[in-house]
């Protein structure tokens, strides 16, 4: 049984009850001295996350320091991981004579064990170090 034509007409809107109303509030009261305490404000604090951009290769930005577009100038130099491996080549070829000593300065040699200090070629300043280890 299906009905057709309009729907019923609303004659008035529902009655509603207006909103409770909340009473204003007043300052917190100290009980010891009886007066007022002022209310602190409380600010937010925002923790951003960076992402560290420097790595291996030369970078396009600006510089923080002189504000300048530039490609970063690299240069390699010795770091944790590159003393561990000599420590570790020592170690082996000292005390074990497993490989010869005289092969531990071979890190120092190889690109992919050393850090990478990334410096602005407009002011010369450091902008970060990419970190083998």
């Amino acid at each position: 049984p299906e009905k057709s034509g309009p729907p019923p007409a609303y004659d008035s809107p529902p009655a509603y009850a207006p909103p409770p109303t909340m009473p204003p509030m007043s300052a917190p009261v100290d009980a010891a001295a009886g007066a007022a305490v002022p209310r602190s404000t409380v600010i937010p604090v925002f923790i951003t996350a960076r992402t560290n951009v420097y790595g291996v290769n030369p970078v396009e930005m600006d510089c923080p320091h002189c504000s300048a577009h530039v490609v970063t100038h690299i240069e390699r130099t010795a770091g944790a991981l590159t003393w561990l491996i000599v420590g570790i080549c020592f170690f082996l070829g000292f005390f074990l004579a497993f490989i010869p000593w005289c092969l531990c300065c071979i890190p120092f040699c190889a690109d992919s064990c050393l850090d990478v200090l990334h410096f602005c070629p407009s002011c010369k300043r450091e902008l970060g170090r990419y970190k083998r280890m």
